[in-house]
């Protein structure tokens, strides 16, 4: 366009001067040499044209060129397969692409001015962050795969690359190019999923294999050497499994063995691990028992009780009945155990359990082998001694400070056809855990009745007072008022001579539960003497809120007065607390007159202990009464 336009500018100038020469050539001769000249520039002036007009076409043709290359250009930013944008300094969004909008299923205009870090997933900003301070230090492209969101929050994951550069006005522009690849992560860690179920899992029951169930218990043991809590690893193998496998097939053992990891399963607590070890062979892990030892063997004992529960109903196989029986060797996990020694003990303990008959458990341990099995015997026995009604009870009379009885404690003692009389500090704490206590209180409740009810024929007798001890599990029953309700009516009795003896510390465990209880049955004519006084922790304001009759001073402060300054203080203000809120103070464990002559000075005038007598059987206290009831 500019050399047209001189063109049309030049020809006008030369047209003119061609006039004036041709004029001058007819005046004279040396105007026909100015002439010809001026012919000879008008042809070059006539070519000149012609290829400024060719130019012309040139320009016209690249100028249409560029222009479909633009688009062309712009075609290929918006439409690409992959999103491209370019941020400023402050991570804000200046240019972007549609293919980018429609990864993020926005709209162009809205993202243009946005923060690139809302568009990345909050969980992945981190990673983000991290590429970000590398492209600023190295100014090399960054790439990453990360988690950027959708318009309606949906993540998603793509592949990242990060470039900066500077512009003409040398302010830092960074460059984003990134990719859809869900499908891909999708199709990762799905066979990482894979490659992890098989080399943890086993492929038939599902369970967690040999590798796993040692990963776990490593983790089992560095938990034990921190907060010294002890565990448990059970073996279990399947008795007899390689005969059903070659009379019913491999098929029908696989389904026992699905069948049987579920039942395992129905045991576990959380936190728990059951495993397949192989074959015909189950792990157990069992965590956060107990610090004691004995008590997390006993824990060990019951689970493996009820696995065995679990077994009694038979397997059905496809229509084929059969009934499992397993052998079970157990490894206690203490402070001090390794993964290789738990599982060579358990191993062992499961070949003790084959070696004594199958169907049965055995612990690894000799000593704590032992320990169980008299645990054993003791659980079977006491459940002979419940339906043989092998109990009874003794009596330990309570007198006032002139010598009358005033009332007895009941105490139970177990007839053994074997061991003899049993006390109850050999069977009790195993009642208490084994739930036992609670047929047992109720046996001691109504027997306790029945003794009163045969007093009321007796002039001398029908004042008598009788306290049991009641325990904590019997006491937290939700059913124990109307248990209590139901034995005071079926006796006839009247039930303020039965005294209900509670420790502080049951009390205490939940005292405002206790207070309500102690109020119901309270109502029913009962009353209350808290055992044990002064060994626990009690509240004051709580202690005036309990219906309580009477207070016992503890045995381990009687043992020590008079003479020790500290104990002899402490039954005082038991004894000056008891007037001040008119409740009765007996001591327990009176040995000696001094004890009791100090006790009467300090104002105490109940007393129960060996000094009067020990705990006698029923004759005996019929004798004890015709002597010292004042009649």
């Amino acid at each position: 366009m500019k050399n047209r336009r001189v063109l049309e500018n030049t020809l006008p100038l030369l047209r003119a001067k061609a006039e004036r020469l041709f004029w001058e050539k007819t005046h004279s001769h040396e105007k026909e040499s100015s002439l010809h000249m001026v012919q000879k520039e008008l042809q070059e002036l006539c070519i000149h044209q012609i290829e400024l007009e060719v130019q012309n076409e040139e320009l016209r043709e690249s100028k249409e060129e560029l222009h479909s290359t633009k688009k062309r250009y712009l075609d290929l930013y918006e439409f690409a397969p992959v999103g491209y944008c370019t941020l400023n300094e402050e991570g804000d969004i200046i240019q972007v692409n549609l293919t980018m909008a429609k990864l993020l299923a926005i709209p162009k205009s809205k993202l243009l001015g946005q923060s690139i870090k809302t568009c990345i997933y909050r969980e992945d900003q981190d990673i983000w962050y991290l590429y970000c301070q590398k492209l600023i230090k190295t100014h090399t492209i960054q790439a990453c795969e990360l988690r950027m969101t959708k318009g309606d929050g949906t993540p998603f994951w793509v592949h990242l690359d990060i470039s900066i550069q500077r512009d003409t006005h040398n302010e830092i522009i960074v460059h984003l190019t990134l990719g859809d690849i869900s499908s891909h992560k999708q199709a990762q860690m799905e066979l990482e999923a894979t490659v992890h179920a098989l080399a943890y899992y086993d492929a038939l029951t599902k369970l967690p294999n040999r590798r796993l169930v040692q990963d776990r218990l490593s983790q089992a043991i560095g938990a034990v050497e921190r907060n010294g809590i002890c565990g448990a690893l059970f073996f279990i193998d399947v008795d007899h499994f390689k005969l059903l496998n070659d009379t019913r097939g491999h098929d029908v053992g696989d389904l026992l063995l699905i069948e049987i990891s579920k039942r395992l399963q129905l045991n576990m607590r959380f936190g728990d691990t059951v495993g397949r070890q192989g074959g015909d062979e189950f792990m157990i892990l069992l965590s956060g028992l107990s610090e004691k030892s004995t008590e997390a063997a006993a824990m060990a004992l019951q689970f493996g009780q009820n696995i065995y529960k679990t077994f009694e109903k038979p397997f059905d196989l496809n229509g084929f009945e059969y009934s499992c029986k397993i052998s079970i060797g157990i490894s206690l996990l203490q402070k001090g155990s390794s993964v290789e020694e738990l599982f060579k003990h358990a191993d062992i303990a499961l070949y003790q359990a084959k070696d004594a008959g199958r169907n049965t458990l055995c612990f690894f341990d000799p000593k704590m082998q032992e320990a169980i099995n008299l645990r054993t015997i003791l659980d079977s026995d006491l459940h002979s001694a419940i339906a043989l009604q092998e109990f009874c009870l003794f009596y330990q009379p309570q007198l006032d400070k002139k010598g009358v009885c005033i009332g007895v404690e009941a105490l139970i003692r177990w007839k053994h056809p074997k061991r003899g009389l049993v006390t109850p500090f050999d069977f009790i704490p195993h009642a208490e855990d084994s739930g036992l206590i609670l047929p047992i209180g109720l046996w001691v409740l109504k027997m306790a009745c029945a003794k009163l009810k045969q007093w009321e024929q007796y002039p001398d007798r029908k004042t008598l007072h009788m306290a049991i001890n009641v325990s904590t599990r019997q006491f937290r029953q939700p059913n124990y008022v109307l248990e209590v309700e139901s034995v005071l009516k079926e006796s006839g009795i009247n039930p303020a001579l039965l005294e209900f003896e509670l420790t502080e510390n049951l009390v205490l465990e939940d005292i405002v539960g206790s207070i309500e209880k102690m109020s119901e049955l309270k109502k029913l004519g009962v009353s209350f003497s808290m055992d044990d006084f002064g060994t626990g922790y009690s509240s004051l304001s709580y202690l005036t809120q309990l219906p309580l009759s009477q207070l016992k001073i503890d045995k381990s402060f009687i043992d020590n007065i008079p003479g020790s300054k500290n104990n002899e203080t402490i039954v005082r203000t038991i004894i000056a607390m008891g007037d001040g809120m008119e409740i009765k103070v007996i001591a327990e464990g009176v040995e000696i007159d001094a004890q009791k002559e100090f006790l009467l000075s300090n104002g105490c005038h109940f007393f129960q202990g060996y000094l009067f007598s020990t705990p006698i059987s029923e004759d005996e206290l019929e004798t004890f009464l015709d002597r010292n009831t004042g009649t």
